[in-house]
């Protein structure tokens, strides 16, 4: 009875080791009629009907691979929501990894490496390709970027915003090489147009001379015609304007054709508010005083003789200068 015993035990063993030893290594395949393996460990199973679905367990990770045209992956879940409402989760946890298509390893907690992501609706599409720049297009006649943010301000206000800091580059509408934060290749139109960065009209001229300096006026220069001059002269008739960014008040608009012969690099204040390079030598400044070209190069002067003045008037003053020489704020009215 001992010896059976023994057999017994002993061929138990090895029937259970030679199932052992066919399972390792082994594809397991579940068909339509097969039993459910949900319990047993397999290093692949396979899921064949018309086609096949291959599930691997590998030193890298999970491999899902099938000879279909296309693997669906969707939820027939139910029940209440969050948690049943048919949804399909990747990495639902903010803890974990990233998701990555077309790379191995993604940087990002979606990382698309490829021709591009289109997301589509009723014929409507919007692609976001890369290649020498971030391509956004779509095939509907509008495309919206709007905010719907809560929140005090100024960092939740419902706004939009590009290259918001100061040190990165421009943004061009019409042009692939904007040179200036907003630069616009049309015509721009608006209701109101606010100017907080200056607060005089200038517009560009060449001005020959070695020692010009903001705030110096200038006028029409008759041996070069489209440049100007400094003023040299009392009562010029020719006075032109003003060379503007004298006081740390610089141009709020510059008008400027690109492309001609007489554009120039000097701006030439021709209204609004500017510091003006002034004489006071024979007669103080008082606001409201009215301006006129001085003998002193560059230099304006009150207005004494009214009647020597018409047409050589080049402002009104808004602040004062008692004696000698100074910048006066003016306000550019030339007449």
């Amino acid at each position: 009875m001992k010896r059976t015993t023994v057999f017994k035990q002993v061929f138990s063993l090895s029937l259970l080791l030679l199932c052992a030893c066919l399972l390792v290594g082994s594809i397991h395949t579940v068909g339509a009629q097969s039993p459910d393996a949900t319990n047993a460990t397999f290093p692949q199973v396979r899921v064949q009907d018309i086609g096949t679905l291959d599930l691997r367990a590998t030193e890298f990770g999970v491999d899902i691979q099938s000879d279909t045209s296309s693997i669906y992956l969707h939820s027939l879940g139910q029940g209440g929501c969050p948690y049943n409402c048919n949804n399909i989760l990747l990495n639902p946890f903010s803890g974990e990894g990233n998701v990555g298509i077309g790379i191995e390893n993604p940087a990002r907690k979606l990382h698309v490496v490829g021709n591009g992501i289109r997301l589509e609706n009723d014929g409507k599409t919007l692609d976001l390709q890369t290649g020498a720049a971030v391509d956004i297009q779509s095939n509907t006649n509008t495309i919206f970027l709007h905010s719907r943010g809560t929140g005090a301000c100024p960092y939740a206000c419902n706004n939009v915003l590009i290259n918001p800091f100061g040190s990165e580059g421009n943004v061009g509408i019409g042009t692939e090489q904007p040179q200036a934060k907003l630069d616009v290749a049309g015509t721009t139109r608006t209701q109101v147009l606010q100017i907080t960065g200056g607060s005089d009209l200038a517009e560009p001229f060449v001005v020959d001379e070695v020692n010009l300096q903001p705030g110096m006026v200038v006028a029409i220069d008759l041996q070069h015609p489209g440049q100007l001059r400094l003023t040299n002269q009392a009562y010029d008739r020719t006075v032109a304007g003003v060379v503007s960014g004298a006081g740390n008040i610089r141009p709020g608009m510059i008008m400027q054709q690109s492309n001609v012969a007489i554009a120039g690099a000097h701006p030439v204040a021709l209204t609004g508010r500017v510091y003006v390079w002034a004489d006071a030598s024979v007669n103080a400044i008082q606001p409201g005083d009215l301006l006129t070209t001085a003998t002193t190069p560059g230099h304006a002067m009150k207005v004494a003789d009214y009647d020597h003045a018409q047409g050589a008037i080049l402002g009104k003053a808004m602040s004062a200068l008692d004696k000698g020489k100074g910048l006066v704020l003016m306000l550019v009215t030339l007449q």
